[in-house]
């Protein structure tokens, strides 16, 4: 990522939070509606992905996302780059 550190800033500013409707707040400050839509459905994606219980074009018929969206997650997910499954416990 070009601006690490920018990007570790909001990070902390986001962990400063204690009360989920503070953080929400922060959000609707700085992220746009889209992507406050967006960031769930790449989470839902990925859930979807690690259950293994549907095809990644039911997968993207059932989320209403682009077939290349499923991919790129499946994809992050087979790179073994990030332990997903250790993540989102």
């Amino acid at each position: 990522m070009k601006n690490d550190c920018a990007w570790h800033e909001f990070l902390q500013q986001c962990m400063k939070f204690d009360k989920i409707e503070e953080l929400e707040e922060f959000f609707n400050v700085f992220l746009t509606i889209s992507e406050r839509e967006e960031i769930p459905k790449r989470l839902q994606i990925v859930n979807e992905l690690l259950k293994g219980e549907k095809t990644q074009r039911e997968i993207a018929e059932s989320l209403k996302v682009s077939i290349a969206n499923v991919t790129r997650a499946s994809n992050i997910i087979k790179s073994e780059q990030y332990n997903l499954t250790k993540l989102l416990k």
